[in-house]
């Protein structure tokens, strides 16, 4: 047997042996991580997920790792996957949400597991948070049990990422891939970051080079689009009951994964789309002017630009 498949061997029982750990320590995190796709790359520095809701590690750099390390960043990378981290982030700051979805993911994962030392000193929680911007939430007013009470976004949006500079070994880079539509996100200190896609990894593709570590649920890379939300929901449903007939149910996960599962409306979303929807409607046919040519057909009506007048009630 060669090195590369002896490696292989022993990381795939190593990995068997934490995923029936992790079934008695959180059933949450056990029924998503069986489900999903594994990959051992060199192209990932540490480990981390991308869009096609792969997880990607770093076998040199797991074999560096004590066994409860191991199994923290497991449960880490499956919690970014479970809340959609990476879909959430759309247009913003990659750094700045990297650090506020740890933060989160990690205060609830702490619930369940014992943050090991190497993520104590490279981890982010909502305390570090906290302590790192603390003289800007003093200014508005926020107080250090209040950002445990604000979802993600919420979070993200109180602090000005254009202005502020983010404290070294903050910076998280698991959530691999460009953002929505390719846009560039502006960095920590008002510039542009370069493309993220000039980085192979970051790449939205399906695979990665690498060993398989685990296959999947054919269920949950076999759909796209509307589809595959709806399995990641029915996915998050079933992991968040099994978590629940045990009893040990973090305040957040809850308020977490009700919010995933029954998502408010995004009215400004939903407005900006009508409008960009009516606005390209500028002529439309109509029996009310029949056409000059066929009477019996609908001429036409064309639109001038309207004035829109918002009332707030």
């Amino acid at each position: 047997m060669s090195s590369k498949a002896e490696r292989l061997k022993k990381i795939k029982n190593e990995y068997d042996l934490l995923k029936s750990a992790l079934l008695s320590t959180s059933p949450f995190i056990s029924s998503i991580l069986r489900k999903i796709k594994i990959v051992l790359s060199s192209e990932v520095p540490t480990a981390g997920v991308n869009r096609s809701n792969m997880m990607a590690i770093n076998p040199e750099w797991w074999e560096t790792l004590d066994t409860t390390t191991r199994g923290w960043v497991l449960a880490h990378e499956v919690m970014h996957l479970a809340f959609r981290d990476l879909d959430r982030r759309q247009f913003r700051h990659p750094e700045g949400w990297n650090i506020i979805a740890d933060g989160v993911n990690n205060d609830i994962q702490k619930q369940w597991m014992k943050m090991p030392n190497y993520n104590k000193d490279h981890g982010v929680t909502l305390e570090k948070i906290y302590d790192s911007f603390s003289s800007h939430f003093n200014k508005i007013g926020l107080g250090r049990h209040d950002i445990t009470t604000l979802s993600k976004e919420e979070l993200y949006k109180k602090i000005p990422w254009e202005s502020v500079k983010i404290p070294g070994g903050m910076g998280g880079g698991d959530l691999m891939g460009d953002n929505k539509n390719n846009e560039k996100s502006s960095n920590g200190n008002g510039k542009c970051d370069s493309d993220e896609n000039s980085n192979p990894i970051n790449k939205n593709k399906s695979d990665l080079d690498g060993e398989m570590l685990q296959g999947g649920y054919e269920s949950i890379y076999s759909n796209n689009g509307d589809d595959e939300e709806r399995v990641w929901r029915e996915v998050l449903a079933e992991a968040y009951q099994a978590q629940k007939q045990i009893g040990n149910m973090p305040g957040n996960l809850k308020r977490i994964v009700d919010g995933l599962l029954q998502p408010k409306v995004d009215w400004q979303s939903r407005l900006r789309q009508a409008m960009i929807t009516g606005m390209g409607k500028s002529v439309v046919s109509s029996y009310r002017r029949p056409s000059r040519k066929h009477k019996l057909f609908p001429g036409t009506h064309r639109f001038t630009i309207p004035t829109v007048w918002p009332l707030i009630d």
